[in-house]
């Protein structure tokens, strides 16, 4: 089987201020998006929802892909920080043994330095889990 990719562009939440609900400025946003290029102080978190696709385990694999990502401060996943260089372009093997299994409702927050993520004329942000089935030699 080849890769299948799924997008997450759609229901994402943007959030800015203190991550306390009462506080947090939050909006829908749908992903790539390009950044407000002024009036945004302070690290903006990107939050989206969504639910395990059914795989096989003992065939198929599971990666989170992160696709133009300048300015990405962290990334978690399920309250687990995923850890490796945050460059433009990240991916991440979704292991059970690295992070648990996915549930079956999912939280990936993304958190961005919007100074850095604005590129004039360019957009931000493609991000797609990929189920791979491995090789069969």
């Amino acid at each position: 089987m080849p890769e299948h990719w799924i997008r997450l562009r759609g229901g994402w939440e943007w959030q800015t201020g203190a991550a306390d609900a009462d506080v947090a400025i939050k909006r829908p946003v749908t992903l790539p998006i390009e950044w407000p290029v002024v009036g945004q102080a302070g690290p903006v978190r990107l939050l989206r929802r969504f639910g395990c696709p059914p795989i096989d385990p003992l065939r198929e694999s599971l990666t989170l892909r992160l696709e133009k990502v300048p300015g990405l401060l962290a990334v978690q996943l399920n309250g687990h920080v995923l850890e490796g260089p945050l460059d433009e372009t990240l991916t991440f093997r979704l292991a059970p043994e690295s992070i648990g299994p996915l549930l079956a409702k999912n939280l990936l927050i993304l958190e961005v330095d919007p100074t850095r993520a604005t590129r004039p004329g360019e957009t931000w942000g493609q991000i797609a889990l990929i189920v791979d089935a491995p090789k069969r030699g």
